[in-house]
Order: structure tokens, then sequence, then C-alpha cells
């Protein structure tokens, strides 16, 4: 049997880190650039005026919504479903009443922005949120 020779060296073996570092460079760069930064799915709201003037909302919507979820129309505590279908019947029958929401302190912002969809869904297209500090329901 024909034996080889083996160099047999003290162990440490280099690796070159250059390679490495170019490639997550480039890939951080292609992200970077792939990646769309804007919110194409936002809320167009617009600001109040700040002239200190009080305003006059005749005949508005009012809903309520605390921390634990609970949602309240015109002083009465409702579901989503039952939401969607008194406040689509209170827009159908007037377009041009506003929408005051009162939205408790403490509320997550994801519900308030599952009530905004759920008003544009039924056509409201004139809401304003307020904070209601004493963070319940109908309060």
């Amino acid at each position: 049997m024909i034996k080889l020779a083996t160099s047999k060296t003290s162990g440490k073996v280099l690796v070159g880190l250059t390679s490495l570092v170019d490639v997550v460079f480039i890939l951080l760069i292609f992200f970077m650039l792939a990646s769309s930064f804007n919110d194409w799915r936002g809320i167009q709201m617009s600001l109040p005026s700040t002239s200190g003037e009080s305003a006059d909302f005749p005949n508005p919507i009012l809903l309520s919504l605390d921390a634990d979820n609970r949602i309240s129309f015109e002083d009465q505590e409702l579901n989503f479903a039952d939401l969607a279908l008194r406040l689509g019947a209170a827009i159908e029958a007037d377009p041009d009443r506003r929408i005051i929401i009162r939205v408790a302190a403490d509320v997550p912002l994801q519900d308030s922005v599952n009530l905004l969809d759920l008003i544009d869904r039924v056509g409201g297209r004139d809401a304003l949120l307020i904070e209601n500090r004493d963070g319940g329901v109908g309060n």
C-alpha cells in the first residue's frame, strides 16, 4: 500500500472574510433598492385649522371606542357587524353627517384604524377622532 505524505500544520485555518463582507454588502444594497418605504394604503386625513373658532357639527353621529374594543353608537353598545349595519343606514340617510369618534387614551392604534376602515367601507367620509379622557364607552 502506498502512503501519501500529509503535512500536519498547527491547526489554525484563516478564513478570509472579505468575500463574505462583499456578499452582505451587495444584499444590503439590493434590499435597500428593492424596498418601498411609501405607505400605499394610508388613510386620508385633513387636519383642523387652528383658528380657535368653535366648530359647529349639526346632528353628528357619535361613536365611542374603549380599550376593551367595545364600541358604542349613539350611546348604545354594539359589535362590529351591528355597527356596520346601523352606521351604513345612518350614512345612507344623510351622507353629509359628520362622524365623531371618542377614543379612550389607552386604545391600541390598530383598533382605531379598524374602526376607521369600517367607517370607510360603509361610506363614511367625514370622521373626527377625539380623545375620551373618561375611558368608558358612551361617556
